[in-house]
C-alpha cells in the first residue's frame, strides 16, 4: 500500500482536497469538478472516510470513477487507476495508518511440541 501511495505521489498523479460537498446527486456537476481538478485522466479513485450520500450516488454513475472509503481500499485500485482524490480527513487517516511508527514488533513462538502418535 505504501508503495502505491508513493508511486502516484512520485508521479504527480495524487490529489488532496479539502472534502467533498456537492449539493446534489447529479453526475453531471460531480463529472465538471472532477474536469476541473484533472481532465486528463481517463480513471479517478476517490478515497474519502465516510462519504455523503450526494457524493456516493453522483459517483457511481461516471465511468473511470470509483469511490471507496479509507477502510476498503486496496492496492489493487492505487494501481489500477491513473488518478487518484483523497479528502484531507482521508490522507490524514491513511498516514496514521500506514505509519511504521506505530508498528509494535511481535514475538512469534514456535509451536509446542507434541508426542508423535505413530510412535505408540
Amino acid at each position: 500500500m505504501r508503495s502505491a501511495l508513493s508511486s502516484k505521489l512520485a508521479e504527480q498523479k495524487l490529489t488532496v482536497v479539502d472534502e467533498w460537498t456537492l449539493e446534489t446527486h447529479k453526475t453531471k456537476a460531480l463529472r465538471q469538478t472532477l474536469t476541473r481538478l484533472d481532465g486528463a485522466s481517463r480513471t479517478i479513485l476517490m478515497v474519502e472516510t465516510m462519504p455523503a450520500d450526494n457524493l456516493t450516488k453522483a459517483s457511481r454513475n461516471l465511468a473511470g470513477v470509483k469511490l471507496v472509503t479509507t477502510t476498503m481500499l486496496q492496492p489493487y485500485d492505487l494501481l489500477r487507476h491513473d488518478r487518484l482524490l483523497l479528502t484531507r480527513a482521508a490522507a490524514e487517516k491513511l498516514s496514521r495508518g500506514l505509519s511504521s511508527a506505530k508498528t509494535k514488533m511481535v514475538e512469534i513462538q514456535p509451536a509446542p511440541k507434541t508426542k508423535d502418535r505413530a510412535k505408540d
